[in-house]
């Protein structure tokens, strides 16, 4: 059994009540219970004494299958999955990684940071560390996070990729990572906002998701139908990108009110970097993802 006590004030929903908790000892065992939610498959493992618990913060919500995610249980239960998955894996990042000489002493940015997992592991040779994050739940998880790791918290800005020309000054980065994140904007104009944002000879570092992906989760990958079809749109949105559009439809999801997901091809991402005067494109393509890195020249093309 795991005790987790609430006082009569507390016993309201909140992020504020989960994150009292993520400071102290029950608070992993939490993280993981909203992990397990996402993958049903560890449903039979539940703690019946800590699903109440959660019950009781308004993370979970009585179900025909025994309990579900509320909406602020599902934004949580992606950020618990993030940070359980790195515990396991022995606190550190997964392949691929820039080489370390370009954020050795150097000015980083990670535009959708999520908690900000990579600025952790940056910060400790990097002269200094940004994030950018939509979720204001991400950015205050992971500050909580950080601070159970023993890690100073890195600054995190809250906004979208799209609009990072608003949150950062010209001119102010000399590596720019992006993972996962640049398929689910619009990705011309981002790719221009973030060449805008790099010095000369500052470098964009990207992993992108591959057509082939795409078509994978639409096929086989995901078991909901929404989760389908918005792979198809993408799959869809891919081809309007070959002509120099790409659609964003609203979708009321528990994460985004906007989808602009797309997955062009590889000859398509090397003319939007280059179209954004980025160069010395160079690219490393696998089933799933394609990973590149441009610089921005020292002089205008």
């Amino acid at each position: 059994m795991v005790g987790i006590s609430l006082t009569e004030e507390s016993s309201l929903p909140s992020l504020a009540v989960v994150s009292e908790l993520l400071l102290e000892t029950q608070g992993f065992p939490l993280l993981q219970l909203l992990s397990e939610k996402l993958d049903r498959s560890q449903a039979a493992r539940e703690d019946p004494d800590l699903a109440r618990a959660a019950e009781a913060l308004g993370l979970l919500t009585p179900s025909t299958a025994g309990t579900a995610l509320t909406d602020l249980g599902y934004i949580l239960a992606n950020v618990a999955k993030e940070y359980c998955h790195w515990v396991a894996q022995g606190r550190s990042m997964p392949s691929p990684r820039p080489p370390p000489a370009l954020i050795h002493s150097k000015d980083v940015v990670d535009i959708g940071c999520g908690i900000g997992r990579w600025l952790w592991e940056f910060q400790t040779t990097a002269r200094s560390v940004r994030g950018v994050e939509l979720k204001p739940e991400y950015i205050e998880m992971g500050r909580l996070l950080a601070l159970r790791e023993g890690l100073s918290p890195p600054e995190i800005i809250q906004g979208s990729a799209e609009h990072i020309d608003r949150l950062l000054e010209p001119s102010s980065a000399d590596l720019v990572f992006s993972r996962l994140v640049l398929n689910h904007v619009p990705i011309a104009t981002t790719l221009s906002k973030v060449a805008a944002i790099l010095r000369p000879g500052g470098v964009l570092w990207a992993q992108v998701e591959s057509f082939r992906f795409g078509l994978s989760q639409c096929v086989r990958g995901e078991p909901r139908l929404r989760s389908r079809l918005l792979h198809a749109f993408g799959l869809v949105n891919s081809l309007f990108c070959m002509s120099n559009h790409q659609l964003a439809v609203r979708t009321g999801g528990r994460h985004h009110d906007v989808h602009s997901t797309a997955y062009p091809s590889l000859s398509w991402w090397k003319r939007a970097v280059h179209r954004a005067h980025l160069i010395e494109w160079n690219v490393v393509q696998d089933d799933d993802t394609l990973v590149f890195f441009a610089r921005k020249p020292h002089r205008p093309r």
